[in-house]
């Protein structure tokens, strides 16, 4: 067993390291691999994918940290924080 599958989250949070240097978000679906598949979080529809210019490039800064908030309320709540 994976270590995910061992940790098997509620929440999902995906952060695509190519996002930050190519720019461009990947397809969901190609970043769901068996094993998140098989996480309680795939199965009730808590995976959330997050940009990878923000939460992996970015230095911690107070304008990264709002846009980082912004990110989860988006995906969690569907509103801006």
């Amino acid at each position: 067993m994976s270590a995910l599958g061992q940790i098997n989250p509620d929440y999902l949070f995906i952060i695509d390291r190519a996002t930050g240097i190519k720019g461009t978000m990947p397809n969901k679906e190609d970043l769901l691999t068996d094993d998140v598949k098989a996480t309680a979080a795939f199965k009730s529809g808590k995976v959330f994918l997050l940009p990878g210019n923000i939460w992996y490039l970015s230095g911690g800064g107070l304008v990264s940290v709002e846009k980082q908030i912004t990110d989860i309320g988006e995906q969690l709540y569907g509103i801006r924080f």
